[in-house]
């Protein structure tokens, strides 16, 4: 049984993770525009602070010893990695609430369920930890790209209990600095590959 869950929560975490491809016969570029947009979901508490992280990212990738340099994306360009923001949601204070009264009320249920009970059998827990959420679609260029490259969509989350907004707002910005940066470093690594 547990070799089983290990299996499939082995495959689970290999096949899940996907990455930017670019065709050998496309890797000739020397910069990389970095562009990004917001869809009107995506509260606009988001914006300043997701610039600012792409910033980052480029300040760090061309400071240090890569193929390309990024920067960020200009009108027309051909090479460019970009990223629409698709949605982005605070937790309101109700479900910040609903998350403490419910892991809360599951935290003291559970002991004395387990307690009273006499003849064994299952228990779980419940809890609920609502979490703030940035979903994001990244994709290449035509030009750095084949037909085959997809988008990618993934989320960068906080948890929202424990903390103010303005701090989760911070760990997802650097989440989302992290995830772009080791995009940047898989698309180095492929220009490394094809020499």
């Amino acid at each position: 049984m547990f070799k089983t869950l290990l299996f499939f929560s082995l495959s689970i975490l290999f096949f899940s993770c996907s990455s930017l491809k670019i065709p050998k016969s496309k890797l000739a570029f020397s910069e990389l525009g970095i562009g990004w947009n917001y869809e009107q979901k995506v509260n606009p508490v988001y914006d300043t602070k997701i610039d600012s992280a792409f910033k980052m990212v480029i300040n760090r990738f061309n400071r240090e010893n890569h193929s390309f340099k990024v920067h960020e994306r200009k009108i027309n360009e051909s090479n460019y990695l970009h990223c629409k923001f698709t949605n982005g949601k605070f937790v309101s204070k109700s479900g910040i609430t609903t998350g403490y009264v419910v892991t809360g009320i599951g935290l003291f249920a559970t002991p004395i369920i387990i307690l009273s009970a006499t003849n064994g059998g299952y228990f779980g827990f419940f809890y609920y930890l609502p979490h703030d959420n940035l979903d994001i679609e990244i994709y290449l260029s035509p030009a750095s790209s084949d037909n085959k490259t997809k988008t990618i969509e993934t989320k960068v989350s906080s948890l929202a209990l424990f903390s103010n907004k303005n701090k989760r707002l911070n760990q997802q910005c650097k989440k989302l600095e992290n995830t772009i940066y080791k995009m940047l470093i898989n698309l180095d690594k492929q220009f490394i590959h094809s020499k």
